[in-house]
């Protein structure tokens, strides 16, 4: 009876502390976290002229002067300003541009001795002028390969090409290239494609394209056996990932426009980079202090936000007609992978 007794006492015991203890937690059942640490917002200015790096480009047409290229001729002429409007409303690109023939023996006739660049008014009607005075009294041998490196290697007629700039060159004929029968090995295709990226950086691009009549081509009603398939002119196009089009074709404007699309390409978008990863859905971004649009083009947009270089990428510069004094600025909060909802 008295060990009944005693074990009694201790659970009564054990009971009582247990009250005790869970009676001292009654007045609060909150549950208790450190404060997570303060959003941290990062605030960077650049001034505008410095975003863009590498917008250098030059582009050379070399179009066939003799006597069959009246009507391509007047084609360009009638669609140059479809050509060239790629070129106007990028206001962030330093393009130049040189026209000349496929007589080895006649002068450039635009662009090599007066610039013809970004720079340039009235760009249009003087691209237009420079190709009607073309003619069609030029040699009936067509030199395309050996008229652009003697332009590249001469004394004076060099300076329009820019070691540091990309190089677009855009080939209008309807004949075969000649270079390599008339003056030697050196104007095997890829043998030339060498020389012509000498005279260039290292990194810097080096595009052909090329407006053809040549009876494999569509529409095209050409004579002979000069055809685009297996030519020199295929091979440097192909090797410099450029486009090649049927000079003969109703849509020629929207074609020669195409090239001008794919040569603005060449040049990067401008973009700045960040330091840190942004929450993106809190970047914001300003010129002078005007808040600018994001996302798509076609919605509105201005710039958007590339994940993967972490970069701010604008589609173009039209919204800042000042580059010399203007400034943008980003700021957003800073993806430090701390949940504070």
């Amino acid at each position: 009876m008295y060990r009944r007794k005693r074990e009694m006492k201790k659970i009564l015991a054990i009971f009582f502390c247990c009250q005790f203890l869970f009676s001292c937690n009654k007045a609060d059942d909150y549950v208790y976290y450190d404060n997570p640490p303060r959003q941290e917002r990062t605030d960077i200015t650049r001034s505008i002229r410095n975003i863009f790096q590498d917008a250098k480009i030059d582009i050379v047409f070399i179009i066939d002067n003799s006597g069959s290229m009246h009507d391509i001729q007047q084609n360009i002429v009638n669609n140059a300003a479809l050509f060239m409007q790629n070129f106007i409303k990028n206001n962030f690109m330093k393009w130049r541009m040189g026209v000349i023939s496929t007589d080895k023996s006649e002068s450039p006739y635009l662009g090599f001795n007066f610039p013809f660049d970004n720079n340039t008014a009235n760009p249009v009607s003087i691209f237009q002028s420079a190709v009607s005075s073309l003619g069609t009294n030029g040699s009936p041998s067509e030199h395309v390969f050996y008229n652009l490196l003697r332009t590249m290697q001469d004394p004076i007629l060099k300076s329009f090409y820019r070691p540091s700039a990309h190089l677009a060159v855009i080939m209008v004929t309807d004949e075969e290239e000649q270079s390599l029968k008339d003056f030697g090995a050196q104007y095997e295709a890829m043998t030339f494609l060498n020389a012509v990226s000498s005279f260039k950086d290292s990194g810097k691009i080096l595009r052909f394209y090329g407006a053809f009549n040549f009876p494999d081509l569509t529409d095209c009603s050409a004579f002979g056996n000069e055809y685009y398939a297996g030519s020199p002119f295929e091979k440097v196009i192909n090797h410099t990932s450029g486009i090649h089009m049927s000079a003969c074709t109703a849509d020629f404007g929207k074609r020669l426009a195409e090239i001008g699309k794919d040569i603005i390409s060449i040049i990067d978008s401008p973009s700045i980079n960040l330091n840190t990863r942004p929450k993106v859905e809190t970047i914001e971004v300003y010129y002078d202090d005007i808040l600018l649009p994001g996302g798509k083009e076609e919605n509105g947009g201005i710039w958007y936000y590339d994940e993967y270089f972490n970069t701010i990428n604008f589609y173009n510069l039209d919204f800042a007609p000042d580059f010399q004094d203007s400034k943008i600025r980003i700021a957003y909060d800073i993806k430090d992978g701390v949940d504070r909802e």
